[in-house]
């Protein structure tokens, strides 16, 4: 409980948190813990690109991880529009591959992005199609609906209402009466349905809540967040930077001795982005002890730390390790393609290929069939890739090693081992 709350105080920048002493950290959390009301819960939310994990407490009750509603720690963070209904998470991830354009994946990317950002190549080099546009009002990127319909627009419907055989939220409703999507909107979408989640698993009020957010999120996306979480009707008591968080967690856990310092590389690469930081941890000799001489040595909660260096990729993760098995599962897909006279379409010509390249439902099946073998590399050697009716009926299957994905993902190696020294360089911590 107490890890929890400390982190939720520590929503400053990691440069600003170069020399701060756990005692003065405790003192802050009692205060933090007197502003929030006892009979609601507080969620601590991991709102990665990917997946979010949410953990919640409660008066009265013990430090708990909220579960989707297939009982999974991790909740897929996309949000797909079925023919009737919103789906998220664990539900909505069997959708993707039939409704790929109905399906938005990774939007928190583009939080607070300028309309000619770059990430939205790094989104298309990741097999995502949705088309995009520049609000000109606001500078941001909207997604374009494909099923606009001019004459749903002046139908008034509540995106946000939980649908009922009463009121069927249509997807007519919900996405043809809108030519586009904002981020935040789906930010918010998916805010909500985690609010949703907490209170049925707490059997409480849920409101407040701390988020962590990537390092190098600016003010505006860290602002567009805070945005989304206030449409979402919850109130963010902070935002702490990933590592920060993780060399918060060390802080707390680890004694302190006189005259002895230790320096920590925290390597963190998630889905779709990679972050480094260096921090040294030492006894804080400007408050002297009155404890007895053992108490002197080891000076239990009396640390400090200091992060002497911070690096990132922000398009650097494990999705790269996707996108490699996918371009070998893609090219051999291609080439067994071409062998079938009956099909529609000639995979031998180069044109159909580079058209087959970015269509949304055939790379959709490729991306998560590549996504679930890069898991069964882990522990194993080589994996059977299979996908049904990849194209026209036609099941395809192929043998994958771990060998052929290293070598396809040199690159990707060399960039995660570029942020690491980077890190390091920066903080001019002696290597030897």
């Amino acid at each position: 409980l107490i890890s929890f709350w400390f982190h939720a105080i520590m929503s400053l920048d990691p440069k600003s948190l170069s020399r701060i002493s756990l005692q003065i950290c405790l003192l802050l959390l009692l205060l933090c813990l007197q502003s929030v009301p006892h009979s609601s819960a507080v969620l601590g939310i991991d709102f990665g690109s990917e997946l979010i994990k949410v953990a919640a407490v409660a008066p009265g009750r013990t430090f708990e991880i909220v579960l989707d509603e297939a009982s999974k720690r991790s909740h897929p963070n996309l949000v797909v529009f079925d023919d009737d209904i919103r789906q998220y998470g664990t539900s909505a991830s069997s959708l993707v591959q039939r409704r790929p354009l109905r399906s938005f994946l990774q939007f928190s990317r583009l939080l607070g992005k300028p309309s000619n950002t770059s990430m939205i190549e790094a989104l298309s080099s990741n097999f995502i199609f949705n088309e995009m546009i520049a609000d000109e009002k606001r500078n941001t990127v909207r997604f374009v609906s494909p099923y606009y319909d001019p004459s749903q627009a002046t139908v008034e419907v509540d995106p946000d209402a939980e649908p009922s055989p009463e009121t069927a939220a249509n997807i007519l409703n919900i996405i043809a009466s809108e030519p586009s999507i904002s981020v935040e909107e789906l930010t918010t979408m998916k805010l909500k349905h985690i609010k949703r989640m907490a209170a049925q698993e707490m059997n409480a009020d849920v409101k407040d809540c701390v988020i962590v957010v990537p390092e190098f999120w600016s003010f505006k996306e860290r602002q567009a967040l805070l945005d989304s979480a206030q449409m979402a009707g919850l109130n963010v008591l902070g935002l702490i930077n990933e590592n920060t968080a993780a060399a918060l967690q060390y802080a707390i856990t680890r004694e302190y001795e006189q005259n002895k310092t230790e320096t920590v590389i925290f390597y963190n690469m998630g889905a779709t982005s990679t972050k480094v930081n260096v921090v040294r941890y030492y006894a804080d000799t400007s408050k002297k002890s009155k404890s007895s001489s053992k108490a002197a040595t080891t000076n239990e909660g009396i640390g400090a730390f200091q992060v002497l260096s911070q690096a990132w990729d922000e398009t650097l993760g494990a999705s790269n390790f996707d996108i490699a098995l996918a371009k070998i599962v893609t090219a051999r897909a291609f080439d067994a393609l071409a062998l079938k006279t009956s099909l529609t379409k000639d995979f031998s010509n180069p044109s159909v290929r580079a058209q087959m390249s970015t269509d949304a439902r055939f790379t959709a099946r490729i991306r998560i069939a590549s996504a679930r073998a890069k898991k069964i590399l882990s522990a194993n050697t080589e994996t059977l890739v299979s996908i049904e009716g990849i194209y026209d009926d036609e099941d395809f299957k192929t043998t994958v090693t771990r060998e052929e994905l290293y070598a396809e993902c040199e690159s990707v190696f060399e960039r995660a081992s570029t942020v690491l020294q980077r890190a390091v360089a920066e903080s001019g911590v002696d290597k030897t």
